[in-house]
Order: C-alpha cells, then sequence, then structure tokens
C-alpha cells in the first residue's frame, strides 16, 4: 500500500498550526504580574468641562515603609508614585494646577494632623483655584508571602460641590520575592491601566 509522501509532514505541519495559533491568542507579554481594576466616571464628565487639577501626593500605607528606618525609603516610594500619578492625569487630558503648593500645603498639614482629610483637600484646592481634587491611596502588602500586592485608589472630587467624577480602585500582583525595581514596573503598569481606562470612558 502506498502511502501519500506529504502525509509525513502532516503532523509537524499542525502542531505548527497549533503553535501559531498559541502564541497569537496569548498573551506574550514579559510581564510576570496580574492586574485587577475598574473606573467609574461620573455620566458627562469629561477633563476638558473641567480641567484644572489639584493632584496631591499619593498617601502610601504599608507596614514596612511606616518604620523608622525606612523613613526615607518612604518618601522615595511616594516622591515616584506622585510621578506617575502626575502623567495619568495628564496623558487623560487633565491640567495640573499648582503642583509645588498643593505638596507644600499636604506636607504642611501632615506635621500637625496624621491625615490627610477630602475635606482639608478640597479647601486648598478652592484657594489655588482648581476645578478637581485627586487623592490617592497606595497600600504596599509586602513580600511575606512570596508575593508582592500593590493596591491603588485614586479619586478626583468636584471643587464646587464635593461629588466624586471618577474613581479608580486597582490591584496588581508580582509573583515571586521582588525587588525594588520589580515594584516600581507593577506600580507603573498599574497606572498605565488607569490612564487607558480614563481615556476610554471620559472620550
Amino acid at each position: 500500500m502506498k502511502t501519500n509522501p506529504s502525509s509525513r509532514f502532516a503532523s509537524p505541519r499542525i502542531w505548527i498550526f497549533f503553535l501559531f495559533l498559541f502564541f497569537v491568542f496569548t498573551d506574550c507579554s514579559t510581564s510576570k504580574n496580574t492586574i485587577l481594576g475598574t473606573v467609574f466616571v461620573r455620566r458627562g464628565f469629561t477633563p476638558q468641562k473641567k480641567s484644572k487639577h489639584v493632584v496631591f501626593p499619593v498617601q502610601v500605607r504599608s507596614g514596612w515603609l511606616l518604620k523608622e528606618q525606612s523613613s526615607e525609603q518612604k518618601k522615595f516610594v511616594e516622591s515616584r508614585s506622585f510621578e506617575k500619578l502626575e502623567l495619568a492625569i495628564l496623558n487623560y487630558g487633565g491640567n495640573i494646577q499648582e503642583k509645588y503648593n498643593a505638596e507644600k500645603q499636604f506636607r504642611s498639614v501632615l506635621e500637625t494632623e496624621k491625615n490627610f482629610t477630602e475635606e482639608t483637600g478640597i479647601k486648598i484646592a478652592k484657594q489655588l483655584k482648581g476645578e478637581v481634587a485627586v487623592f490617592t491611596e497606595m497600600t504596599d502588602y509586602g513580600t511575606a508571602s512570596g508575593n508582592s500586592i500593590l493596591e491603588l485608589t485614586v479619586k478626583a472630587m468636584d471643587v464646587d460641590s464635593g461629588s466624586i467624577l471618577w474613581k479608580g480602585i486597582f490591584s496588581g500582583k508580582a509573583f515571586g520575592l521582588q525587588d525594588n525595581i520589580d515594584l516600581s514596573i507593577l506600580e507603573s503598569e498599574i497606572f498605565e491601566q488607569l490612564t487607558n481606562k480614563l481615556i476610554q470612558k471620559t472620550e
């Protein structure tokens, strides 16, 4: 019985076809991170309607960063996160109002108060002639479990009415013990998703 010569190559060709499909339909990103999150936007809001954003520094919640010997590291993380937050606001179409003055007043409040409240922030934003006040909290759960987990909540509030214009909630996990560079990458990816969702929902 004669066999078709091409049948000898049928099996390898099928495997190549399936491998092709695998790479096409599978996320081939080198990122080891998993991020879940969403953004809620008040109907009708766009950054063009209220563009002047007073952006307050990121408040980092972290057990290990709150230790006395980690105070400098905490300042570094807050500064790094603040820059990424500002970039997200600019990329979705907002303008940043009185950046240095807002940060100065934020630091001044924390010298005498335990927490920086939204009520205080809105008062400062009004003084700085802002239209939107942006508050951000980031919780770093560290790497004790072998995975690094970051949670980010960003809230933009109408300075005049005190109502929420939009709110983003994200949770990101980096698998395996991570160094500061890996955590920074996870942080960047979270802010990137925040930016993309804001653009999609305010167009």
